[in-house]
């Protein structure tokens, strides 16, 4: 399907409809959870040395799912029929169940265990819903690619469902560093699902984009309000999720009802927080700690405990990430000149809103 005017109109309105709803609507919700006490509160992990409002992801999920539901009108309206909703229906389920999960902790501080125990059921039902790791290309070492059984497809799916969505949460340390790596990393997930022909995942993922930058207006340093781990949560199935749909080739398994996935291009995506759960997990295990142990091991802390100032340690992550970004866009065969024009448009929409947040 080329790109019509009417699916640049459908991107154009959401986008924009995300980025005013957040704008307009986390105000009102960081004032009743100020009336009602819900902060999260400083230890000796994080960075802010007062209480803020950590309900932030109720706003993220909220407007996720309103323009989600004008994505579907104008869709109908428009009457684009070349647009499939395959995937769409469990990345909307997937959504709402991380989020509640998150939540639910925001409010009530739950155990990892009952965590744990919810990430891996609901990330069954993603399995079962087709979105998995099951044929994987190695293309950049073999030509061949690899099939693996549904039992270790199962496993390396909830895995990776689990570590993305976990790793999102954890770079959760910074003001702004959590909701701006994620924006950066649904960059290429929307282009590449624009490619791959998934096209509702691709405006679902513009969606996001949108939300999180319109969330740095009152998460940036200095935050006024943060997404908690309901928002964590839900941008980290997505990011899990997505990605997954992102990384498929032109190798697709009809027959099956599967498709090849360059295992390479997911892991560029995600390289970021993945390599720093990674390294985090790898370093409390060799020290004898539980993996879910708090602790200051992460990128983003031993950039702020060498002296680097908090915003300057948010924007070498940020930089770390679009590299990541562009190599992975590069590599499956993007422009250099239409990643220049995608990410500086992203700044420059970042920078806009961020215009006189206080």
């Amino acid at each position: 399907m080329e790109f019509s005017y009417s699916l640049i109109l459908i991107v154009g309105i959401t986008f924009l409809v995300s980025i005013i709803y957040i704008i307009l609507v986390t105000p009102i919700i960081r004032k009743y959870a100020i009336k009602n006490n819900l902060f999260d509160y400083p230890d000796v992990r994080k960075q802010r040395t007062s209480n803020r409002v950590r309900l932030g992801g109720l706003s993220i999920i909220t407007g996720f799912l309103i323009s989600i539901c004008l994505f579907l009108i104008l869709h109908n309206f428009l009457n684009l029929e070349q647009i499939s909703f395959n995937n769409l229906p469990t990345i909307i389920l997937g959504s709402i169940l991380f989020f509640l999960i998150g939540f639910v902790d925001d409010l009530y501080n739950l155990s990892p265990w009952p965590k744990l125990f919810l990430q891996v059921f609901f990330s069954l039902i993603i399995f079962y819903q087709k979105i998995s790791i099951q044929n994987i290309s190695l293309s950049f070492l073999f030509e061949n690619s690899l099939t693996i059984p549904t039992s270790i497809s199962l496993i390396l799916t909830v895995l990776w469902v689990g570590a993305i969505t976990n790793s999102v949460n954890w770079l959760d340390g910074l003001d702004g560093l959590a909701v701006g790596v994620s924006a950066i990393c649904f960059v290429p997930i929307s282009i590449l699902n624009f490619l791959n022909g998934n096209y509702d995942i691709a405006i679902a993922s513009i969606i996001i984009i949108g939300l999180c930058l319109a969330f740095l207006r009152y998460n940036y340093k200095p935050s006024k309000i943060l997404m908690g781990d309901g928002g964590a949560y839900f941008l980290g199935i997505n990011l899990a999720s997505m990605s997954l749909l992102a990384g498929q080739t032109n190798t697709q398994t009809l027959i099956s009802n599967s498709y090849t996935l360059d295992i390479l291009c997911i892991f560029l995506i995600v390289a970021l927080p993945f390599f720093d759960l990674l390294r985090v997990i790898s370093t409390r295990i060799k020290n004898g700690l539980s993996p879910f142990f708090p602790d200051r091991k992460h990128l983003h802390h031993k950039l702020v405990d060498k002296g680097i100032k908090e915003g300057t340690s948010v924007k070498i992550l940020y930089f770390i990430s679009v590299i990541s970004g562009s190599l992975v866009l590069l590599y499956k065969g993007v422009s250099v000149n239409f990643i220049i024009l995608i990410f500086s448009i992203l700044a420059l929409t970042s920078r806009i809103i961020l215009l006189k947040r206080h």
